[in-house]
């Protein structure tokens, strides 16, 4: 333990003699400590944690040919997903959700702001309640 406290000491002590070296030394950890917790938050979001739906290897997404020299596929538009719910009979349910994915929006809460995300999704997507305010209706019209 002894020998321990006195590495540190040199290792301060020579780290106080150049500065720079230090703040750019310091600098270099941050920056890659920083980029690390950001590559495992997003893998761990993606990868490691399950779609919070139920039955999820049950969710099929649909997308339509593209045109010629575009991407190999497109999402659905409102009015194709609507035409499938309509006439399909394989799927139990067919919902929705914005391809633009998650979108942040300012509110007020007594006067302070309160940053929120979501993204727009058709009435019958997902069986959980929602966290705040009143939960979707299938019989509400989809809004363009």
């Amino acid at each position: 333990m002894d020998k321990l406290r006195q590495d540190l000491r040199y290792a301060l002590r020579v780290l106080g003699r150049s500065p720079g070296f230090t703040v750019v030394a310091v600098l270099t950890l941050a920056l890659g400590i920083g980029a690390a917790t950001a590559m495992f938050s997003v893998l761990s979001a993606v990868l490691l944690r399950g779609l919070p739906v139920q039955d999820q290897d049950e969710v099929v997404v649909l997308r339509t040919e593209a045109p010629s020299g575009a991407s190999d596929h497109v999402p659905v538009s409102q009015w194709e997903l609507t035409a499938f719910r309509e006439r399909s009979r394989s799927f139990e349910s067919v919902a929705g959700v914005a391809y633009q994915g998650a979108i942040e929006t300012v509110l007020r809460d007594d006067g302070r702001p309160l940053t929120i995300t979501g993204t727009c999704v058709t009435g019958n997507f997902g069986s959980s309640p929602p966290q705040m305010g009143s939960g979707l209706r299938s019989s509400l019209p989809a809004s363009r």
